[in-house]
């Protein structure tokens, strides 16, 4: 029988959780698939390294307050000859406006870009947190069912006082932050230990899944500053597709993720590539609240990046056993898991309705409500 090599890392884990749980942050809608968290103080890293990024955090803070001290000034030139020309002609007085909103927004910028830059990282542990996902992982008793995929996630902690004494700080683009650099080691260390998908592909023993995708946090730099609360952190699946290939997939928009493409693929030392077939993004809010909703609700929620992470690794799984083409596996993916159109076009049919279905935690249920979409897109009246 073929051995299950994602077994072993899987169960030391959920033995790690078991033996010291802490209850689940309820930031996010999926722990109803999950165990408990267990925080990770073992995970240690060097002063060094914390200096050496805290330097750099300065060297490039400077480096923007320069550049928008230096749009500032170019703005306020143009406020005189704005000026005049309004004394001439009043349409320019949007222009003029413009302008000056443009100079305040930018000082305000520079301004908590310099206080930002008081705040640094001076904790080397307890930021992180190990979780496992599967379907009924809460009836297993000690041990990982492998009739099921499971997912294991390296989290950032944001219930911890170590990432609240991060809130306000500036976070660059294209730059690891130590603790996400760690976390995904941690996942590099699981995934080196299982098939690739390419691998288990071509063994043609697929007895039992291959549970070669990890989910890892990062931090949200939409704003530039580490946000405080649940917003702080975004989750991304980390899929090891071949040996020397791991795709990095962001179950919401590729622009949140890829900017640490570089970056990571230096860190693991192996190529990194990014998915996104669906031109950008994969499972899109609409601008509309996430949360929790029942399958009958009149107008159910959309669902948030932790939970259609843990669906993309869920149904990579599903089709890596069921198919032979790599490629087919991940477009079958994200046909179950999209709300994108232009790669799940029965979502035509559901154009501003959540179908949570699509996405359940179940095989069955997410299969079901697949078909009967498809189906449905296949049978319907083509409009004249």
């Amino acid at each position: 029988m073929k051995v299950n090599y994602s077994l072993e890392p899987l169960n030391r884990s959920f033995k790690r959780i078991q033996s010291n749980p802490l209850g689940y942050d309820p930031g996010s809608i999926t722990p109803r698939t999950a165990t408990n968290k267990v925080i990770c103080d073992e995970v240690k890293i060097s002063q060094e390294a914390l200096e050496k990024y805290n330097e750099s955090k300065l060297l490039s803070i400077k480096k923007v307050v320069i550049q928008l001290e230096n749009d500032v000034k170019q703005n306020i030139q143009k406020i005189e000859p704005l000026e005049m020309l309004v004394s001439i002609d009043k349409s320019y007085d949007k222009n003029l406006q413009e302008t000056k909103l443009k100079i305040g927004a930018t000082k305000d910028q520079i301004y908590f870009l310099e206080k930002s830059s008081a705040i640094q990282i001076k904790h080397d542990s307890g930021f992180s947190f190990e979780t496992i996902y599967q379907e009924g992982i809460r009836e297993n008793h000690g041990i990982i069912n492998a009739a099921t995929p499971a997912v294991i996630r390296y989290g950032l902690d944001t219930e911890s006082e170590v990432l609240n004494s991060l809130v306000g700080s500036y976070i660059e683009k294209g730059v690891l932050h130590p603790y996400e650099e760690v976390l995904f080691q941690r996942a590099f260390d699981y995934l080196k230990q299982v098939e690739s998908a390419d691998y288990y592909i071509k063994s043609g023993d697929k007895s039992e899944y291959p549970n070669n995708v990890v989910l890892v946090d990062i931090f949200d730099r939409s704003k530039g500053f580490v946000n405080a609360g649940h917003n702080q952190t975004h989750t991304i699946a980390l899929w090891k597709k071949k040996d020397n290939e791991f795709v990095l997939i962001d179950p919401s928009n590729v622009g949140f993720s890829d900017h640490l493409g570089k970056s990571l693929s230096s860190l693991l030392k192996v190529g990194i590539s990014l998915s996104s077939i669906t031109g950008g993004t994969i499972y899109g809010s609409g601008g509309k609240e996430t949360g929790y909703s029942k399958y009958a609700d009149v107008l159910p929620k959309p669902r948030d990046c932790v939970d259609i992470a843990v669906k993309v690794a869920f149904e990579l799984n599903e089709q890596q056993k069921s198919q032979i083409d790599l490629v087919k596996v991940e477009f079958d993916m994200l046909q179950q898991v999209s709300n994108q159109t232009v790669v799940a076009p029965h979502m035509n049919l559901v154009k501003d309705i959540n179908v949570r279905t699509l996405q359940s935690t179940s095989k069955q249920v997410r299969a079901i409500a697949l078909y009967t979409l498809q189906q449905s897109l296949y049978i319907a009246p083509k409009k004249k």
